[in-house]
Parts: structure tokens; C-alpha cells; sequence
């Protein structure tokens, strides 16, 4: 995996799944040098001495929402933060289950 790029797209399910694996790593080389980088929409964990990095992509839905005049509407033939996602080599999707919440607890 030297020099690959895994990523976790999707919710809190793929942030549990993404730590599992960064502490999978760490455990097998717990010597190995990292560094972490956080932005709004990502956190990126690098291990130095094979520069793997492994993503987590926030992400509530794999389309985009965006407001309109009517409120929030899910666009399910648009995928804008997609395009980060064709620099990686391993994608690994999820998403949120909204089918499951109603009332309030359905954004």
C-alpha cells in the first residue's frame, strides 16, 4: 500500500470504521511516524515512512444538497464533492440512514 490513498466517504458509521482501521495500523507499526491534518470536510491521517494516507470524507449523502427557495433539496443527479474522490485508490462508501428517521430527527 506505499504511497496509496484509502478514503472513507460517508457519516459517523464511516468515522467508526475509519479510526478502526487507523488503530489497526498504529498497532501493527507503533513506532511509525504520522501527522494528521483536519479541514471542514476531511481529516487526513499519514503514515510517513510508507506515505499511506488514509481519509475520512464527512458526508451525510453521496449527492449534494443545496438550498433552494422552497428549503433543502437533495440533488440526486449531482455529485460535486465527488471529484476529490477520483485522486484515490481505495474508496470506501457509506451513508447516513436517513430513511429510518421522521419528524425532526429526518434532515
Amino acid at each position: 500500500m506505499k504511497g496509496k490513498k484509502v478514503m472513507y466517504v460517508g457519516d459517523s458509521l464511516s468515522l467508526n470504521n475509519f479510526e478502526s482501521l487507523l488503530c489497526l495500523l498504529h498497532n501493527a507499526t507503533p513506532a511509525m511516524k504520522y501527522k494528521q491534518k483536519d479541514t471542514p470536510h476531511n481529516i487526513t491521517v499519514t503514515f510517513q515512512e510508507y506515505d499511506v494516507q488514509v481519509i475520512l470524507f464527512h458526508s451525510n449523502f453521496l449527492v449534494d444538497i443545496e438550498e433552494e427557495q422552497i428549503g433543502r433539496v437533495v440533488k440526486m443527479n449531482s455529485m460535486k464533492n465527488g471529484e476529490i474522490w477520483k485522486q484515490m485508490d481505495v474508496l470506501i462508501f457509506n451513508s447516513w440512514l436517513w430513511w429510518t428517521r421522521t419528524g425532526l430527527k429526518q434532515p
